[in-house]
């Protein structure tokens, strides 16, 4: 309401992923992409790049435009990046993640919905990264994430009258991205997704609402992309899986796995 352009991108996200709220999730991250905020562009380009890969394409390129390195890592080669910026080292890329906020509050969710973490999902394996997406299959005789959805504020600040709540199928034909376990324990007393599990509430239900554009449908964020060495780890980008790797996370136990 204040033209925070970081609030409106982080609300965009935790209506993505906590509310599974794409509709107005989508709508708040194109605003303030919209607006100059190059992380929105960078995660609209994240987002939808299963459903929509022209228009994910559009923002990834805007994104890279800018200068911003996590999108020049999902657009340029390891070699061309090596030659431009070097080999950034942990710390110098942790400083394009989310806030610690946003990703406390994404982690928190997740291990405390019980409804989602009974369906096939993977979590990004970058323990410092909240974000979570559906695999190939799901379990159709669980529920669809439920969450109530936040009110959604127009320009002027007024809430927008409720929408009508359309029912979205689960189930759609995605390849297969691997197992969803094998999660790390988290570091600096962030929870981790399979830690507490009598720590899961209920939520109410309320059914999740679709970003629709043209004869598409966009229920779910894209899929988590796979460690081509042990086909197990899991990351929703190419900043996270460089991060663990260069941060030694992954690279001391990617052999035993």
């Amino acid at each position: 309401r204040a033209g925070n352009l970081e609030a409106l991108y982080m609300l965009g996200v935790v209506k993505c992923y906590c509310y599974q709220d794409l509709r107005n999730g989508i709508l708040m991250l194109k605003m303030s992409s919209q607006r100059g905020f190059v992380r929105s562009s960078y995660t609209l380009g994240i987002i939808l790049r299963d459903a929509l890969p022209c228009e994910a394409s559009h923002f990834m390129n805007l994104a890279a435009s800018s200068g911003y390195l996590p999108a020049l890592q999902e657009i340029l080669s390891a070699r061309e990046m090596k030659e431009r910026f070097g080999e950034p080292n942990a710390d110098e890329l942790r400083q394009h993640l989310d806030p610690m906020c946003l990703i406390r509050l994404l982690l928190r969710d997740y291990v405390d919905s019980a409804e989602l973490r009974g369906l096939n999902t993977s979590h990004c394996w970058n323990p410092l990264c909240g974000r979570w997406a559906f695999k190939a299959t799901t379990n159709t005789s669980s529920a669809l994430r439920m969450r109530r959805p936040l009110a959604v504020y127009d320009l002027e600040g007024e809430a927008e009258p409720p929408v009508n709540h359309t029912a979205v199928p689960v189930t759609r034909g995605w390849s297969d991205d691997g197992p969803a376990n094998g999660i790390h324990v988290l570091d600096k007393g962030l929870p981790s997704p399979r830690a507490h599990p009598s720590r899961a509430r209920p939520c109410k239900t309320i059914q999740a609402l679709a970003w629709v554009q043209g004869s598409v449908k966009v229920d779910r964020v894209s899929r988590m992309k796979m460690c081509s060495r042990c086909c197990k780890a899991k990351y929703c980008s190419k900043l996270c899986q460089v991060y663990d790797w260069r941060s030694s996370q992954h690279k001391m136990e990617c052999q035993f796995l």
